[in-house]
């Protein structure tokens, strides 16, 4: 193989530029490095034998003025560039300006896509060969010009915002579009354990069960009455169908294309659908 060149300077020299540090049945981790004036960049790659996505973590130490930073995917170009607005998604040309993003952003060629998750940027871009997401910007936070003074005035120190250290986390995947909100939610709101010691007099939780791959469960409540509010979104453009399950209770279910729809539990009377003019 090619010889990897080592890192040259700051908190990563002496590194190889690109090592793998896990290797087994599960998944490969690879670890990257990258330097940039005074900036440092460490990628980490979790690359899963049985699973059809790659998660990324960028971990960056910036320090670069009047500078954006951007991580650049490379893609096939497809047929249409779309991102996740809420409770939607918009379709975007792909011609390199920068558009609003939230939880992901894809480029879609008939029914498969590329996805990329994210959880802490909202601006991206695509210019039909490769996917921009934009990390940090080095904007001055004091730069308004007035009279003759510059922009920028050398004799002052001024603040630059998003200076030092930031982490990001990506999924990279291959899907389809009618599945990328619930691969989003998956993504983001990993599972999570508390540590405590219950005394059995507490109220025992609902369990709740939704059979739909593409179908969400955007909120999920109870009121002060007793009655619990289950708020499912559809987030493609086609009606959807699903069995609902809530405290061993079920319902048959039908959303319209992009629509959220509320589903009331109560016990002794199991679930049903409240409307508008019901809450």
């Amino acid at each position: 193989r090619a010889k990897l060149s080592p890192c040259k300077k700051g908190i990563f020299r002496g590194l190889e530029n690109v090592r793998i540090t896990e290797q087994g049945d599960v998944l490969t981790q690879v670890e990257s490095f990258f330097e940039y004036g005074s900036s440092f960049l460490q990628l980490t790659y979790r690359i899963y034998r049985e699973m059809p996505y790659i998660d990324v973590t960028a971990r960056v130490n910036y320090n670069e003025r009047g500078k954006a930073l951007k991580l650049e995917i490379p893609c096939r170009r497809g047929d249409r560039y779309f991102a996740q607005t809420p409770y939607g998604r918009e379709n975007y040309p792909m011609d390199g300006a920068e558009y609003p993003a939230h939880r992901y952003a894809a480029v879609a060629d008939g029914d498969s896509c590329l996805a990329v998750y994210n959880d802490s940027v909202f601006g991206q871009s695509c210019d039909g060969r490769k996917m921009y997401l934009t990390l940090l910007n080095g904007a001055a936070y004091c730069a308004h010009p007035i009279g003759d003074r510059p922009i920028l005035d050398r004799n002052r120190s001024i603040p630059f915002i998003e200076e030092g250290v930031h982490v990001f986390r990506f999924r990279l995947s291959c899907t389809t579009p009618d599945r990328l909100e619930r691969e989003a939610q998956d993504f983001l709101q990993q599972p999570y354990t508390v540590n405590f010691f219950p005394h059995g007099k507490g109220i025992s939780m609902k369990n709740v069960a939704l059979d739909s791959d593409v179908l969400t469960i955007s909120a999920f409540l109870r009121e002060e009455s007793g009655v619990y509010l289950c708020r499912i979104f559809n987030p493609t453009a086609c009606r959807q169908t699903a069995t609902l399950g809530i405290a061993g209770s079920k319902k048959e279910i039908e959303i319209d294309p992009f629509c959220v729809s509320t589903f009331a539990y109560e016990s002794g009377r199991g679930i049903a659908e409240r409307r508008e003019m019901d809450v």
